[in-house]
């Protein structure tokens, strides 16, 4: 609620989800049920307080259920508002349980120290979560600057028809088709300006190769990134993409996805790497010459 808030001060407005939706209501209702109690205590309804296991399992249950209601507004709702908004709805989850500390007698002293026990857990816990969050969202966020593609991941290819000449070039066995060329000092990725270049050929034949270099940076502390390849103009149809590391760290590559305007990569490299470093990524894309005929029939 507090990051919605947030979202509409700042005119960035936007709907719920319906699992946002039912943490709300489970939140709403613990504060209702809360008020209700202690309004009938402050009415003289409760000629004698509830037992100690009772004010326990109570204490329990509002707490997991309060908990499990923030969880999904800080995983679903909460977008890097300012820490003081994702916190709000944490700590007015916490109401219930001072309502229910009032209501104790005095005689259940071990049920007054083991709810005060679970409310000071719970802002420890409501602390990490919200930690816990923060750190996931910066560690699965895009970044802007392409990234890195895994050498041993294999191709997604478009159509199961694939030429003969392209398949022995996928598979290395034609002398002419070599490796992206990596020893050239002169290559233009070599420029430190330059953060991606390629090179498009349209054969008379209608196939069409694209081959180029993209430098992928993960900041510190990310292990996850996509990386986005655009092919302008589009391509007829959608290419069979070849990628290899050509320069920095290997990472773990999938492309994710092909069309003829362009591709997505996903790129994961380990956990325990958290240096910040730029990575070369080169990368060949290519269409056939029956899929060019087909497609502009």
């Amino acid at each position: 609620m507090g990051a919605f808030i947030g979202q509409l001060i700042d005119g960035r407005e936007r709907w719920l989800t319906w699992k946002s939706a039912v943490a709300g209501t489970f939140w709403c209702g613990l504060n209702l049920i809360a008020l209700t109690v202690f309004a009938r205590w402050l009415a003289g309804a409760f000629s004698a307080g509830p037992p100690t296991a009772v004010v326990c399992a109570t204490a329990v249950l509002l707490t997991v259920v309060g908990l499990g209601s923030n969880a999904l507004f800080h995983q679903l709702d909460f977008r890097g508002e300012h820490w003081l908004w994702g916190a709000l709805p944490a700590f007015l989850t916490l109401f219930p349980l001072m309502v229910l500390l009032i209501v104790i007698p005095d005689s259940a002293a071990s049920a007054w120290w083991f709810s005060a026990t679970v409310v000071c857990v719970s802002v420890v816990t409501v602390f990490a979560l919200e930690t816990t969050f923060r750190h996931r969202q910066q560690n699965t966020r895009e970044v802007a600057v392409p990234k890195i593609l895994d050498t041993k991941t294999e191709p997604i290819v478009a159509d199961n028809d694939i030429d003969t000449q392209l398949e022995a070039r996928l598979a290395g066995t034609i002398s002419t088709a070599g490796p992206i060329e990596t020893e050239n000092e002169e290559m233009p990725w070599h420029a430190p300006e330059v953060s991606q270049w390629m090179t498009r050929s349209d054969a008379d034949d209608g196939s069409v190769t694209v081959e180029g270099v993209t430098i992928a940076k993960f900041a510190a502390g990310q292990n996850r990134a996509n990386v986005h390849l655009t092919f302008c103009p589009p391509l007829p149809v959608s290419p069979q993409i070849e990628c290899e590391t050509v320069d920095g760290d290997e990472v773990r590559i999938k492309v994710a996805a092909v069309f003829p305007h362009g591709a997505r990569i996903e790129l994961t490299r380990p956990a325990h790497d958290n240096q910040d470093a730029p990575i070369a990524i080169g990368y060949f894309a290519h269409t056939e010459q029956n899929q060019s005929i087909e497609a502009a029939a």
